[in-house]
């Protein structure tokens, strides 16, 4: 297996890219959302059918940081529920699993996880996406996972 990574410097911000088939995982910092702009992400992908998987492809935010948000998407499902889980250094940062996003509806949809319960990290951990159970029929799962400095 080949790991392909990619640094693009942005004016005091950096995007990062590191390529496992079939997934694919980059940060973006500087992104600007709903938490303002000190606001950062991590999108973990699975393109064509998702199935069950541990996350083997570590993200490496370099820098301290609380998670502030997860939210999965697939483009299509049947039906049941696919589920999926973040982690830092190996342990969820759900320690309720009800908090997980849930998706558990059919078509195109998305969940935001209902709360993150152990949300801290440091800049030397790595933060990794399992997909615990994938739905009937489930394409493209892309889990995004947003973060602020501290």
């Amino acid at each position: 297996m080949t790991v392909t990574h990619l640094d693009i410097d942005l004016d005091g911000g950096t995007v990062e890219v590191a390529v496992e088939m079939p997934s694919v995982d980059f940060g973006v910092p500087g992104i600007t959302g709903p938490r303002g702009p000190a606001g950062h992400q991590i999108v973990f992908g699975m393109f064509g059918p998702v199935t069950p998987k541990v996350g083997t492809l570590g993200f490496y935010p370099r820098i301290d940081g609380t998670i502030t948000r997860v939210t999965a998407a697939v483009s299509a499902q049947t039906s049941g529920a696919t589920r999926v889980d973040v982690n830092v250094g190996n342990v969820t940062v759900f320690t309720n699993q009800a908090n997980r996003p849930n998706l558990n509806s059919t078509g195109r949809h998305f969940d935001d996880a209902d709360a993150v319960d152990d949300p801290a990290f440091t800049e030397f951990d790595f933060i990794t996406c399992d997909v615990d159970t994938a739905g009937v029929g489930a394409v493209d799962l892309i889990v995004t996972v947003e973060y602020e400095p501290t």
